[in-house]
């Protein structure tokens, strides 16, 4: 249960890195179960099976688009996959895949053991690719925390912090 007197609190001791489990059981003062059903169901308004593609890919433009803005390097890393040219279909469905990977994470926030699968395996992705830092991820949830609002009636800022900060720092966890 979220512990709201202590939520800022919490915040900064998720955010700085505490391991997944830790931040989102019970307890923690995170990712309540209310929490959870909050950013699932905001989620669900914007990057579910009734949404058509194109819609997804203008939602993960206006993310990449931002974070290359942000940090220029990362378009390198992104150059097998067509990163040099957001518009083109290769780079489409590559940031189509990584919002997938957000949205098996969000779909998982009441299955811990299944979410602690995804992010671990999300990070071990990421870990052996050269150049990928944590503080490009810091960046990328920045984005989606504030791209999110605009298209998300009622958007509940504090769900969303809860829930997605321990999800991208889990993802990130030992990352340069």
């Amino acid at each position: 249960m979220c512990v709201r007197q202590l939520a800022t609190l919490t915040l900064i001791v998720a955010c700085a890195g505490v391991s997944m489990t830790s931040a989102m059981h019970a307890g923690s003062g995170c990712c309540s179960s209310e929490d959870a059903r909050i950013v699932q169901e905001q989620w669900s308004t914007v990057f579910s099976a009734e949404n058509s593609g194109k819609s997804k890919i203008t939602l993960c433009r206006e993310i990449f688009e931002r974070l290359f803005v942000r940090v220029p390097n990362a378009v390198e890393l992104f150059k097998d996959v067509g990163g040099d040219n957001i518009y083109s279909d290769k780079f489409s469905s590559q940031m189509v895949r990584v919002l997938a990977g957000l949205d098996l994470a969000i779909g998982a926030l009441h299955d811990q053991p299944l979410l602690d699968e995804l992010v671990e395996h999300l990070n071990a992705q990421h870990s052996v690719r050269d150049g990928v830092t944590a503080s490009a991820f810091e960046v990328w949830r920045q984005i989606v925390l504030e791209v999110m609002p605009k298209i998300i009636d009622s958007f509940n800022s504090d769900a969303w912090m809860n829930c997605v900060c321990p999800i991208v720092h889990g993802i990130a966890k030992g990352l340069p």
